[in-house]
């Protein structure tokens, strides 16, 4: 199942960056549950899908989002319908600074058949050290 996992991993987190570089706000909420919880957000103590999605339409209205990408992504367990993955996630916006962590993430199948992340958890610098995805 590893090899699979990774295959599909990869292919949401590919998703993932061409829906927010085209701005296609639908399509990228398509890839998130609405069961999601993000946690690890300073200031915050968990971010839920409709506070989510909402954030995500004003950055691509006003075309804030310059870049997104992701690098050295590993599956840390796969099931049947469950995958946990950590990767660096890199996001840049339109004149401003550069968020780079590492993050875990969870995607489920859901009953539609497709793979959604149902909880994202930006990993401290401790956690980001361990896991070998120290940002710098």
């Amino acid at each position: 199942m590893t090899g699979k996992a990774k295959e599909i991993v990869e292919t949401w987190l590919d998703a993932n960056v061409s829906t927010a570089h085209a701005r296609l706000h639908l399509e990228h909420m398509d890839l998130i549950s609405r069961t999601v919880s993000l946690l690890g957000v300073p200031g915050f103590e968990v971010i839920k899908y409709d506070d989510w999605s909402r954030q995500c339409k004003d950055e691509f209205e006003e075309e804030l989002v310059k870049e997104v990408r992701y690098e050295r992504a590993e599956v840390i367990a796969a099931g049947i319908s469950l995958i946990i993955f950590r990767a660096v996630e890199t996001i840049e916006i339109a004149d401003g600074p550069q968020d780079r962590n590492g993050i875990e993430g969870t995607l489920a199948r859901e009953t539609d058949g497709k793979w959604r992340l149902t909880q994202e958890r930006i990993l401290s610098a401790e956690e980001a050290e361990k896991y070998q995805l120290a940002v710098g």
